[in-house]
């Protein structure tokens, strides 16, 4: 929902420039799901305007997630799903209960799921990109690990031991340490994901091409 992402947002602009803060793990509240993606019930009835705000908001969300200075560890608990995943995606590792899934099911609702960009940037192959995209089928835990869409699969009691243990190394270092390490992991990557993001929102919404 659009209030979810204006948290996302909220949350991470507030940590990420903590000089106390070395480290951060993105999980859920709750076990029903990690992310269950797009509220197809609220957009349902939006205008033009009201569409174009969230799709803001949305951006603004990943965006922020992507600029956490210090690492940023997702630990999924239940199923990622549509822009869920996406943000598991734009984090440094990810640690997913076995119990966990992911989907892009965006099709399944007569939407266009984008070009799986997230999915693709992190090195999950082309031809299970799309069978995501066109089936909107799950991937279980143990699949996405085979596929490198999650870097660990643990059972569900250890998720959060697993994943605050691991922050708790990197935390052992000093923080100016980290930012500028995080800094040059995201300068050798191939691209910037931000422009291919705009330009597979403008093809769903039929202004590309």
């Amino acid at each position: 929902s659009v209030a979810m992402w204006e948290q996302v947002t909220a949350t991470l602009h507030r940590l990420g420039p903590d000089g106390d803060v070395r480290a951060i793990v993105l999980t859920a509240a709750g076990e029903r799901a990690f992310s269950a993606g797009a509220d197809v019930r609220e957009s349902k009835g939006f205008t033009a305007e009201q569409e174009a705000h969230r799709q803001d908001v949305v951006h603004a969300g990943l965006l922020s997630v992507w600029n956490v200075p210090v690492p940023l560890i997702c630990a999924v608990t239940a199923p990622a799903v549509g822009g869920g995943l996406n943000i598991t995606t734009l984090c440094d590792y990810r640690i997913a209960a076995s119990t966990a899934t992911f989907a892009l099911p965006e099709i399944r609702h007569g939407r266009a799921g984008g070009g799986g960009l997230f999915l693709r940037r992190i090195g999950v192959p082309a031809g299970t990109v799309s069978a995501m995209l066109f089936t909107g089928r799950s991937l279980t835990a143990a699949q996405a690990l085979a596929v490198h869409l999650v870097d660990e699969v643990v059972e569900p009691a250890e998720l959060a031991s697993a994943a605050h243990a691991l922050a708790a190394q990197m935390a052992a270092h000093s923080r100016a340490a980290l930012c500028a390490t995080k800094r040059a992991v995201r300068a050798a990557e191939p691209g910037d994901w931000t422009e291919g993001y705009r330009a597979a929102s403008a093809a769903v919404d039929g202004r590309g091409g």
